[in-house]
């Protein structure tokens, strides 16, 4: 393949087989550039790139991964977990939502790629 377009962060290499190339179109098709977006993240790696890994890698769009771990927390009820503290201790108790959205990235639990119209697009890696 040699002109190819509407692939987003993927690049299609001369060399990529067919199906692969049939599975991502159809991906991005049915997910948007976010799919692109994971199959880049993937690239190079043992994938299938079939939608059912996107769907249990893919977090969501945030405008940061601070954003996207407060979220979570939320989600999980940490911050009403505070609220079973003794009442002396709530004031001197705080997530630290920055440093583990660092630790995150840094450990490789999630990985980010950046949308060109904003904010980032959030993986799961651990899988």
């Amino acid at each position: 393949m040699h002109d190819y377009e509407q692939f987003g962060r993927w690049k299609v290499s001369e060399y990529d087989a067919v199906e692969q190339v049939s599975r991502i179109a159809k991906g991005i098709a049915e997910h948007g550039y976010a799919y692109s977006a994971w199959a880049d993240v993937l690239d190079g790696g043992d994938a299938s790139f079939d939608t059912d890994s996107f769907r249990e890698a893919f977090l969501g769009h945030y405008d940061s991964v601070t954003e996207y771990v407060e979220q979570m927390a939320d989600d999980l009820g940490y911050e009403a977990e505070l609220d079973n503290l003794p009442e002396h201790l709530r004031d001197y108790t705080r997530i630290d939502y920055a440093a583990m959205a660092r630790d995150m990235e840094l450990s490789g639990a999630v990985a980010t790629v950046q949308d060109p119209n904003g904010g980032l697009w959030i993986f799961r890696t651990d899988q």
